[in-house]
């Protein structure tokens, strides 16, 4: 009997966790403050510096997998939702990357204002 054949997620783990970064940051943020004493909101470098690393760094793990940014249209990592609309569109991914990155930042928003 043949066994099943298991998704193979190598090489989009950096892009999940993109997805989440905002949520993540936010997280950071929380953490950040409890220990310098500072308001989260002066903080929200820490949310933007972790986007720019993770988007960076899933661009450059597909340059080494042989997709060339500038043909796929990645060189705007800096920009993460059009980088993750670009991404999904260059690989024939669905749009599940930019959907959940929406819904963190959406979600890390809500928090912000609590």
């Amino acid at each position: 009997m043949k066994e099943p054949e298991v998704p193979s997620f190598s090489g989009n783990q950096v892009v999940w966790i993109l997805a989440a970064a905002p949520l993540i940051g936010t997280l950071v943020q929380a953490g950040a403050s409890g220990l310098t004493h500072k308001d989260p909101g002066s903080l929200w470098g820490i949310s933007v510096l972790l986007n720019l690393i993770l988007s960076a760094a899933d661009a450059e793990m597909l340059k080494r997998r042989g997709v060339d940014p500038d043909k796929a249209g990645l060189n705007i990592a800096w920009l993460v939702p059009l980088y993750l609309h670009r991404r999904a569109e260059a690989l024939g991914h669905s749009q599940a990357y930019l959907l959940t990155w929406l819904s963190t930042f959406g979600i890390s928003l809500m928090f912000s204002v609590m």
